[in-house]
């Protein structure tokens, strides 16, 4: 395989990987009961401390389900040489990551998701890690097939 051949293949894997990632955000974005993408937004808003931690505690949030997910992702690409499994374990990470993000709503005491709409940046942290977690895990599954 000649480097061309390399780029050309990469730039295939990337064709397809980077709009599960797209989409993985804009499902992610959608789930929750708030609007992540405003909230972000309006986080520019220097004067209002508010606003500031309800920015940060909502892109804690999301870069962990997108970590967990690019992570599958990597793990796909790196053992499976193959862009339908690609494909395949990227819709299986989305929808993965979303069970185990309910599963954490469900079975914790607080209220995840307007704790991290009013800017709880601690939960919105904790929620990250485990979102990176489950990314983790399944990565590795994914390195069993």
């Amino acid at each position: 395989m000649t480097v061309w051949d390399a780029v050309l293949n990469a730039c295939f894997y990337l064709l397809v990987a980077i709009p599960i990632m797209v989409i993985g955000i804009l499902i992610f974005g959608t789930i929750t009961p708030y609007s992540p993408f405003q909230l972000l937004k309006e986080g520019a808003n220097f004067n209002e401390p508010e606003k500031i931690n309800q920015a940060k505690a909502v892109a804690y949030d999301l870069t962990g389900k997108m970590l967990g997910l690019g992570f599958i992702l990597f793990c796909s690409t790196f053992n499976l040489f193959s862009l339908k499994r690609l494909l395949a374990w990227g819709m299986i990470g989305i929808i993965f990551q979303i069970i185990i993000y309910y599963l954490f709503v469900l079975c914790t005491p607080l209220k995840i998701q307007s704790e991290i709409a009013k800017g709880n940046v601690a939960v919105a942290f904790l929620a990250s890690r485990i979102c990176i977690a489950a990314g983790l895990l399944l990565g590795g599954l994914v390195s069993l097939t």
